[in-house]
């Protein structure tokens, strides 16, 4: 009975402390940063350590948002690796295996961050609108409304020949990473041109459909259905146009031909076809990437420079810029063993909305020794972008060169658009000091080390 009594005592004190929290955030929701929550754990401290090996309900999701549900003894102090090893367990992953292809991220519409093994989520959850206001681009009432998950996906730092080999021993997994390569595609965080996005559906459909059956999957079937195999921004592009039912003339869609992929490969087994897809997807620069929100000036006829939402995305061999809405238009890739970069953080108040830059250069044909583009990329969230530029960076040092050419062999399935960004266009350092905007110039001349008696030398 006492030991009953105990428990009962013991939520309420935890109630009790939520309560205190709730309170202390209601007044000013200023209070809701790393100082103060250690002021409020303080405070609270004997209460917290008699909380802390209390169960924690925690909940995990697959990429395509099934959520497992775990009661963790302790759970305010368990890291992400504990933490993932509770879900290879729970969908019979191979641990090693998995711990390499596969890690946790914390992640909400106004940001991801991919969690280390030592990371705690519950800390990282408590200090989340510290990690908004830092680096998200979120108006205050999104960031006090946004709640993130953590969500089991791809681990940025996994090679590309490590995951085939990987993918190649262990089909559970093959699995897991063809659910998050699927996802990537459909939220439109990995762009891909339209006859690749129809060759990736169709192999979706025959994971989801199995058999093809042609009473069953008609084209007025396929066209209720595009918006679950394709990404928003191309549906307009594929599905027909039709009034009572009846499609209109000149205004045909793809279905017919999404149809005719899909009975080609209907037969196919699950393992065949979780690999096709993941292939397709490697070929593509932003598969496998991070991806940053961030701010690119773009030119105009009609008015001044302006600033275009954009998204950024990093991987080991690519930086990819496409717009943010709309039809997510692409804007440029580079191999990031041929782009140089720097970050300026310092003096924001010389920059527009007090945002960082990430500065990159490199030549505007790749493998030419013509002109070279300097571009920059407003975001607050460049620091973590430098951050792991700087990783896979030193990583390729590392590699010898064949491996470097085998991780970034594919061919560029997309058009540069240079000539519609306010990039800086130069040959050498003094054509540089010329042409770049006049806020950017000293900072950008203390970080390159160039001083104004320098010669002409081209890079």
């Amino acid at each position: 009975m006492r030991k009953a009594e105990k428990i009962v005592q013991q939520r309420v004190n935890y109630l009790n402390l939520l309560l205190i929290e709730l309170k202390m955030m209601g007044r000013n929701d200023n209070l809701s940063s790393p100082v103060t929550e250690t002021v409020i754990d303080a405070r609270n401290s004997s209460l917290w350590e008699k909380m802390e090996d209390l169960p924690l309900d925690i909940c995990i999701y697959l990429p395509d948002h099934r959520g497992i549900q775990f009661s963790v003894a302790g759970g305010r102090h368990a890291n992400a690796e504990q933490l993932a090893n509770l879900v290879f367990d729970e969908i019979g992953l191979e641990k090693f295996s998995a711990e390499e292809a596969l890690t946790l991220w914390m992640c909400s519409p106004l940001l991801a961050i991919q969690l280390k093994a030592h990371h705690v989520p519950f800390q990282i959850r408590k200090l989340w609108m510290h990690f908004l206001r830092r680096y998200s681009h979120g108006l205050e009432e999104e960031m006090t409304s946004d709640e993130p998950l953590l969500i089991l996906q791809r681990n940025v730092l996994l090679t590309m020949q490590r995951q085939r080999e990987l993918q190649e021993q262990h089909e559970s997994l093959l699995e897991t990473l063809y659910l998050h390569a699927k996802e990537s595609i459909l939220n439109g965080h990995c762009p891909c041109p339209m006859d690749l996005c129809l060759r990736l559906a169709s192999l979706q459909m025959a994971v989801e459909w199995r058999s093809f059956s042609s009473s069953q999957h008609t084209g007025t079937t396929l066209r209720e259905s595009l918006e679950n195999f394709l990404p928003a921004h191309i549906l307009t592009s594929v599905r027909s146009w039709s009034l009572f039912g009846w499609t209109i003339p000149f205004f045909k869609g793809s279905e017919d031909r999404l149809l005719s992929l899909y009975k080609a490969v209907a037969k196919w087994s699950k393992f065949r076809l979780y690999n096709a897809y993941i292939d397709l997807c490697m070929k593509l620069p932003s598969y496998g990437a991070a991806v940053f929100a961030a701010e690119l000036e773009m030119r105009s006829r009609w008015r001044m420079h302006y600033r275009l939402s954009v998204c950024a995305s990093i991987s080991r061999c690519w930086i990819s810029v496409w717009e943010a809405s709309g039809n997510k238009s692409h804007l440029f890739t580079v191999a990031l063993g041929h782009c140089q970069f720097w970050l300026l953080d310092d003096d924001l108040d010389q920059f527009e909305d007090n945002y960082p830059a990430l500065l990159l250069m490199f030549a505007e044909k790749q493998n030419d020794n013509g002109p070279k583009l300097l571009v920059t990329l407003f975001s607050k969230q460049a620091p973590l972008m430098e951050a792991l530029l700087n990783s896979f960076c030193t990583e390729q040092q590392a590699a010898s060169d064949d491996q470097v050419a085998i991780e970034c062999e594919n061919e560029l399935a997309f058009q540069n658009r240079f000539s519609q960004i306010s990039a800086v266009r130069f040959y050498n350092y003094e054509e540089l000091r010329a042409k770049i905007p006049t806020y950017l110039k000293s900072r950008l001349e203390r970080k390159l080390n160039i001083h104004r008696d320098s010669s002409n030398e081209s890079f």
